[in-house]
Formats: C-alpha cells, sequence, structure tokens
C-alpha cells in the first residue's frame, strides 16, 4: 500500500511565460486548467501540495478551482527558479520524507506514473527519482526532504540541478511509460501537441509501447511477432474503414503491439490487462483482455477487439 502520507509536491507556478504568449497556468486542457490538472495530480491520491506562486498570483488563485492546496508566494520570483523551488521547500510539513518538483507547465503527466515513484520511494527512502522516459529524464522528480537545508541555503551559481549534481551517490532513474514526463508547454506550439495528446490520452503512443514493453520484460520475440500481428490488424482495419467501418485504428494498432506484454505468465491476457491498466491504459488492456478466445456473444465485442483477434490468428 503506498504511503502518500509521507510526500508533498512543489509545484512552480511563479513564472512570467514569456515565451507562451498567455498565461501558463490559467489555460486549459479539456476545459480543466493547467493548475488544476497539476494539484489533481497530487491531491487525487492524498499528496499536499505546495503552490508556488508569483507573477499574477491574484489572477492565479481566483482562476483554479481546487485549493485545498498550501500556497507559497515567492516575492523574488523574478530572480529565477531557485528562489521560487527555495520558498516551496520552506512551506513543507514537517512529516514529508520526500518531495515532487512540479513545474505547472507539465499537466498530462499520469497518475500511474506517480503512484510508481511512490511505490519505489516507499522501498528506497532518501534516494532521488527521476522518471526515466526513453533513456530521458523527465519531470516530476522525488527529492528527499533532508536535503532541504541544502536547497533553502543554496547561494552558490547554478540551480537545482546544480544542488542535486552533489549527490549522484543517492540518484535512482525509474523507468515509466509515459511520454508527458518530458512534454512541457514552454511555447504555444508545444501547447498545440500537448492538446493533440489530451485527444489520444487513453491511448500509448508507439514510445509508450515500447516502454511498456521494456518494463515488462517482454521478449524479442514476442515484439517481433507482435509487430507483425499490428501490421496486419492495420491492414485489417484500413480495409473496413474503406468500407465504411468506423474503426480506431491507433487503439488497434497499440492494442496489437501489445497483445503478448504478458507472455509465458499464467493467463497472460488477464496479466497484460492489468499491466496496461496500471499505467492508465485500460481501455487497450480490455481488447487484449481476450485476445485468444472470443466471447460467446460474438455481436457484445467491439470492432477493434476482433481486428486485433484475428490478426493474432493470421500470424504464425
Amino acid at each position: 500500500m503506498m504511503k502518500t502520507e509521507r510526500y508533498a509536491a512543489v509545484v512552480l507556478a511563479a513564472g512570467f511565460s514569456s515565451r507562451m504568449g498567455d498565461f501558463k497556468p490559467l489555460m486549459k486542457i479539456g476545459g480543466v486548467t493547467v493548475a488544476d490538472r497539476v494539484i489533481a495530480l497530487f491531491r487525487n491520491i492524498g499528496i499536499e501540495v505546495i503552490m508556488v506562486t508569483g507573477w499574477r498570483q491574484e489572477e492565479l488563485l481566483a482562476g483554479i478551482d481546487r485549493h485545498d492546496i498550501t500556497v507559497a508566494e515567492n516575492p523574488d520570483y523574478a530572480t529565477g527558479m531557485l528562489s521560487s523551488v527555495q520558498a516551496g521547500v520552506k512551506k513543507l510539513p514537517a512529516s514529508c520524507e520526500s518531495f515532487f518538483l512540479m513545474p505547472v507547465d507539465i499537466p498530462l503527466v499520469r497518475p500511474a506514473t506517480i503512484r510508481r515513484l511512490v511505490t519505489v520511494a516507499d522501498s528506497n527512502p532518501g534516494t532521488i527519482l527521476y522518471p526515466l522516459f526513453r533513456s530521458k529524464h523527465g519531470h516530476p522528480p522525488v527529492i528527499p526532504s533532508f536535503l532541504s537545508g541544502e536547497i533553502t541555503g543554496w547561494h552558490e551559481e547554478g540551480g537545482l540541478n546544480n544542488i542535486l549534481a552533489l549527490h549522484k551517490d543517492l540518484q535512482r532513474e525509474v523507468p515509466v511509460a509515459d511520454s508527458s514526463v518530458l512534454a512541457d508547454a514552454d511555447r504555444q506550439a508545444d501547447f498545440s501537441k500537448l492538446l493533440r495528446k489530451y485527444e489520444q490520452y487513453h491511448i500509448p503512443d508507439e514510445e509508450e509501447c515500447r516502454a511498456i514493453l521494456d518494463i515488462a520484460g517482454t521478449p524479442e520475440r514476442t515484439r517481433n511477432h507482435a509487430c507483425k500481428v499490428r501490421d496486419v490488424a492495420a491492414a485489417l482495419g484500413r480495409a473496413l474503414a474503406e468500407a465504411g467501418y468506423s474503426v480506431h485504428a491507433d487503439e488497434v494498432e497499440a492494442a496489437a503491439l501489445l497483445h503478448d506484454v504478458a507472455k509465458g505468465q499464467p493467463d497472460h491476457e488477464a496479466a497484460g490487462a492489468a499491466i496496461l491498466a496500471d499505467a492508465g491504459f485500460s481501455r487497450i488492456g480490455e481488447i487484449i483482455s481476450v485476445h485468444q478466445e472470443l466471447v460467446d456473444d460474438i455481436d457484445s465485442v467491439d470492432i477493434e477487439t476482433k481486428l486485433v483477434y484475428l490478426a493474432d490468428k493470421m500470424v504464425i
């Protein structure tokens, strides 16, 4: 069981949004402000949020829906991000053993990623954790609270990265199947990408599929089979679409790539579906959960599930 009371999240929302041309914290994705999305990411699993404010603070606080947070005002926000980190760290509760550090402009990180980081942190207290996606560090890192004094007292050149670099022995990478740990909204073009990502949020993209397979330790031979199944399923889907049927091609391709993610485990269909549900992709898990044998009431089975089932049977 996760022990979320040990953790807090410092959300950095004090900056100028200068390259965006808009006020980033109050921009909306799916009708919800960026700031509310980040707050909910942590509060919904019981992690306390300290939101650091600065530029346009009154507008920000008036514009968000979630107020079950602690506000840390940073009057020195114009001096750079480190001052905001320091302002947030000073507000950490005494019970906090480690804290997440999250810029407000990274709004689509998955709850499954936070749960995974908490689970690893529970087993590795006192470590600095970096979510890792396809060999790149993302956000939010998890930082032990015993570094708070060093952070708040830092007056040397450089920011937080310089401080953490002094503690390489504490650092650990945590692979995650979440490309959104790398997806910030620095400019309008970045925000447009986030909007497109949100439209397909329930479907892992190809890189996320690879990350899921990596984390699960799926053998190369099984992956090669899955790629062939994906190609066949995609071709069948295109043919049906051309004939006038409605087919969600991206769901089909993702499910085909991942249908044997748990191959070798007992009841690998159910095991694979559980892996995908845990990663935040329940819909894809539903499709692969019956890829060996469809239910008797075939009319109740959606077309995407049928396509993956059929393609798997066509590939030797």
